[in-house]
């Protein structure tokens, strides 16, 4: 490269982040800083990429001294109003790309989240993985930015998925923001390593990713009762997420099922969660948003139907990709057709494969224009 500024990535411990280093530092080796805010710690997910920790304060009162340093700033899930302030303060004197994990950009969704038996049981669910940042050196942390003055200052945004995008910009139609294709993960060093070659076995059923309230487990309970198609057990992970919502489901799925709803609490590696997939022929979640496309996309690889209310946008982008999808309507009316799952194995590589998340960040970063 013949620059010699940087990208900038702002990042929280999260298990995403190794693959995006990797992607990154092979793209554009040496010029890419990973900081996390706060004091040093021990650090829980990520186990190889380089990053180091800063506090906030100095980032946003040194910034007119520091970015001189970088070409972009590339925010990877907008999960605290620092960071809107910061981009506010930044006002497009870097590049800004917003990289969406959908937490941070469901409240702009036209249409409900949570379905009736889980919003019963909520009070509050709205932006839970917002942090929150308190420093008597930012008193104005305090106060809630105005989201159009941010998405004013937000030159490109990459969603989970490309027609989440239209969310978004339906919602900010005044703020021309440019749409970045990208994702976290690849098929060979991320999803399915160490499983290549595997397909599915068992005869259970996959319900939902997590204890998160956005499955909601508690309605699905009773679509899977007009389920048409037979399996064995229900396998459950509910090992992290909302704990009240956790001890509803099993209580529930353990009345309706007894032994043959099977939860998973505790954390498992990945290889051994990943055993636990093997079992299941089919999987089910219940959500009305983007979530589980890591699970989504290692179950379709090794041969499970895959079961989304049709209302999730990761129903229809799959649809669009002529990927075999199924929505609830389908289990319930009859018989699901056989999978063809190295057509299907074709599709994935083609759009998560290491070679294509190669090319996506070029452009990404050829999108900066230096």
């Amino acid at each position: 490269m013949c620059s010699k500024k940087k990208n900038l990535h702002i990042v929280r411990d999260e298990k995403f982040f190794d693959s995006a280093y990797r992607v990154f530092e092979e793209v554009e080796p040496g010029y890419n800083d990973f900081i996390i805010f706060g004091k040093k710690s021990k650090l829980f997910y990520i186990k190889s990429a380089k990053v180091r920790f800063l506090k906030p304060t100095y980032l946003y009162y040194f910034w007119p001294f520091l970015k001189w340093k970088y070409k972009s700033i590339i925010i990877h899930g907008l999960n605290s109003e620092f960071l809107k302030y910061f981009i506010i303060k930044n006002r497009k004197s870097v590049p800004v790309i917003w990289i969406g994990w959908g937490f941070d950009y469901s409240k702009y969704y036209d249409g409900r989240l949570f379905k009736e038996k889980t919003n019963k049981l909520l009070v509050e669910f709205e932006n839970s993985d917002l942090e929150i940042i308190r420093n008597r050196l930012l008193p104005f942390l305090n106060k809630k930015v105005d989201d159009d003055l941010v998405m004013n200052n937000i030159n490109f945004f990459a969603p989970v998925l490309e027609n989440e995008f239209e969310f978004v910009s339906n919602y900010f139609p005044n703020h021309p923001i440019s749409f970045l294709d990208w994702n976290y993960l690849t098929i060979e060093d991320d999803i399915i390593k160490g499983f290549e070659n595997s397909i599915i076995l068992g005869n259970n059923l996959l319900f939902g990713n997590s204890a998160n309230p956005l499955n909601n487990h508690l309605d699905g309970f009773d679509d899977i009762k007009d389920f048409k198609i037979k399996f064995d057990n229900i396998i459950c992970p509910l090992n992290y997420g909302d704990r009240n919502n956790k001890e509803k489901v099993i209580n529930l799925g353990s009345d309706l099922y007894g032994n043959r709803f099977i939860p998973i609490n505790g954390f498992l590696e990945y290889s051994e969660y990943v055993n636990n997939l093997l079992s299941c022929k089919y999987v089910f979640v219940n959500s009305l948003r983007q979530l589980a496309m890591g699970n989504i996309v290692l179950m379709l690889y090794l041969g499970a139907y895959v079961i989304l209310d049709r209302r999730n946008p990761v129903y229809m982008y799959f649809k669009n990709q002529n990927i075999p999808i199924f929505c609830i309507e389908d289990v319930k009316n009859g018989e699901l057709p056989e999978l063809n799952v190295e057509f299907i194995r074709n599709k994935l590589v083609k759009i998560w494969g290491r070679e294509t998340m190669f090319k996506k960040t070029r452009t990404m970063l050829q999108s900066l224009g230096n």
